[in-house]
């Protein structure tokens, strides 16, 4: 059996990208949002820019929702990253799949975005 410690998070992981998989559920997001919370993260996940209508949208941005327009790759990562870099602490979750659905190969711009933001 294995005991996780959460009372204390090393300092370089307060600006980290957090992997969560498989994503095959809208409830995947509360699942991983309680978990990387419970571990003293500040987090933070991307969700399309069509979900962030009103009510949804203010619940969204209050557990921490960034809307995003997921239209061009290199512009999208790069916007990511600088985020990452502005702020003192963030923990972005990100579901690798790209889709709710179960995939055999995750997509990589979870490395892209770790690499350009240097964490």
């Amino acid at each position: 059996r294995y005991k996780l410690d959460f009372t204390h998070v090393p300092p370089e992981a307060h600006k980290s990208i957090l992997l969560f998989a498989p994503h095959t559920s809208w409830r995947d997001f509360v699942i991983g949002k309680l978990a990387v919370t419970a571990l003293g993260f500040e987090t933070h996940v991307l969700i399309k820019r069509a979900a962030f209508v009103f009510p949804l949208g203010n619940i969204l941005r209050y557990f921490g929702g960034i809307p995003v327009d997921r239209g061009n790759f290199s512009r999208f990562t790069t916007q990511v990253a600088e985020v990452i870099k502005e702020r003192e602490k963030m923990g972005l979750i990100i579901c690798p799949e790209g889709t709710r659905s179960l995939v055999q190969k995750w997509k990589r711009g979870f490395y892209v975005m770790a690499e350009k933001a240097e964490v």
